[in-house]
């Protein structure tokens, strides 16, 4: 129960995966669950054993280096011509509400929290729930970070850890800050670490 993950999923077959899969790992979930809305999914197609999440790359951000290019894609005339594309179904995913972080048994999570880690995707549904969160890590000296998922990023956090409690943001797709811009804007001053992709820091 060291790690707590907060979000909502749909009362059946595959919130109860979810759950079961997450707690084995010793994670100690707190699902809100939609009885009217199922769990979300998403479909990927992936070719040659990679995932490339975006299937194009502009010109505008030609910077990329090619050690970076996702494996299986080719560059042509200024754009990523990738190998697979994803389709998501959100579901539950877009019922989180305020009153489930709001109750006392979220708070006390919050309070005992060493680090907050979230992805930019929560700012569709309840962007005023992260910057609740942000705002108590601001006044309890905690970081606020949306996904650490890079493996480079733990030495820095954990050693920063030592001094503070960090909040993460991970950006998780160019939509975010171009359909969701104002939202974002709100929860970055409360962001010690911002991660992201090459396109997303571009954007």
């Amino acid at each position: 129960g060291a790690t707590a993950y907060i979000g909502c999923v749909g009362d059946d077959e595959y919130g109860r995966v979810l759950e079961s899969k997450a707690s084995a790992d010793g994670v100690a979930v707190h699902y809100l669950k939609d009885p009217e809305t199922p769990t979300g999914t998403c479909a990927c197609l992936i070719v040659n054993k990679e995932r490339c999440v975006y299937t194009l790359v502009h010109q505008a951000a030609a910077v990329v280096h090619a050690p970076l290019t996702p494996a299986g894609a080719s560059w042509n005339g200024g754009a990523f011509e990738c190998c697979s594309s994803m389709v998501a179904n959100l579901g539950a995913a877009n019922k989180y509400h305020a009153s489930h972080l709001e109750a006392p048994e979220r708070q006390e999570l919050i309070k005992s929290a060493s680090v907050f880690c979230a992805t930019g995707f929560f700012l569709t549904v309840a962007p005023a729930c992260l910057v609740s969160i942000g705002k108590h890590a601001a006044e309890h000296n905690k970081d606020a970070a949306l996904d650490a998922r890079r493996q480079h990023m733990a030495a820095l956090v954990d050693a920063d850890m030592h001094q503070r409690q960090p909040l993460l943001l991970n950006v998780g797709a160019p939509f975010i800050y171009e359909f969701f811009l104002e939202p974002l804007q709100q929860v970055l001053p409360y962001v010690d670490y911002l991660i992201g992709n090459q396109v997303e820091i571009l954007g």
